[in-house]
């Protein structure tokens, strides 16, 4: 039987990593084709390596101050274990998410957990059109500092943090506003078969996907977001899955400042 090619993505050089590459077939270069994914580090690791690896991710949270892990239901603690029930096949595929596509000067950027529109200097006014295959054309003018869309995993990132909703179901889109002057001032649940239309009317933004700035929008331009094709996959084993609310307790908890 062909052993699984596993690919490692890491923050940093974990001691861990040695021991993964001495028991598993572990495969390197980027142009090199894997079965899975392993994703060492924090959430931003676990981002990189949607982005670059289009297949099921293993995400394993490090024991790093910085590296709250929220999609890993693993740490680097487990690692023992891990191996063994990989050697085994001892797990499960499942689909947590779907990435979300911007389409900006014919070009695609995607997303895992959110696309951000957010002011340059002052607040930025736009007109945003929202078309869904239920529902009539939608249009409303609005001013303030952005807003951020967002799906599944990502509503519980930057979208909760600034009081957006936490969705539990894969079949949604959610824009968030950001100190909005407009019909809206909570965030609206969608369709996941919307596309947001988004026109810049007055002064500049910054559109960034995830972390990353992708460009300053001037007034005139235009893009539009909707959910992608692309599916992000995660490997589980049953003994160590992590309910939903443990993930958020384990979210709040490490966001708190505590006195020796």
């Amino acid at each position: 039987m062909t052993r699984m090619k596993i690919k490692i993505i890491s923050k940093k050089r974990y001691k861990e990593i040695e021991k993964i590459k001495k028991e598993l077939n572990v495969v390197g270069g980027k142009e090199t084709k894997a079965d899975i994914c392993i994703a060492i580090g924090g959430d931003g690791t676990f981002i990189r390596a949607a982005k670059e690896f289009d297949g099921p991710i293993l995400p394993i949270r490090a024991n790093d101050l910085d590296s709250m892990g929220y999609y890993a239901d693993v740490s680097t603690d487990n690692i023992n274990e891990v191996i063994r029930l990989l050697k085994t096949n001892a797990f499960k595929i499942k689909t947590i998410s779907k990435m979300i596509t911007l389409h900006y000067k014919n070009r695609k950027y995607y997303a895992v957990n959110e696309i951000l529109l957010r002011n340059k200097l002052e607040e930025v006014y736009f007109d945003i059109e929202i078309n869904g295959r239920k529902e009539k054309n939608n249009s409303f003018k609005i001013s303030g500092d952005g807003f951020i869309v967002t799906n599944l995993i990502g509503s519980t990132a930057y979208n909760r943090s600034a009081g957006g909703p936490i969705i539990l179901t894969q079949k949604a889109i959610c824009i968030t506003f950001l100190n909005a002057d407009g019909p809206f001032k909570n965030s609206i649940i969608l369709d996941p078969d919307s596309k947001i239309n988004v026109a810049i009317k007055k002064y500049n933004g910054i559109i960034r996907c995830d972390s990353e700035n992708i460009a300053e929008i001037k007034p005139g331009e235009r893009f539009k977001i909707e959910l992608s094709d692309r599916t992000i996959r995660i490997i589980q084993f049953d003994k160590f899955i992590e309910p939903f609310f443990k993930k958020i307790n384990r979210a709040l908890a490490d966001k708190m400042i505590t006195g020796e």
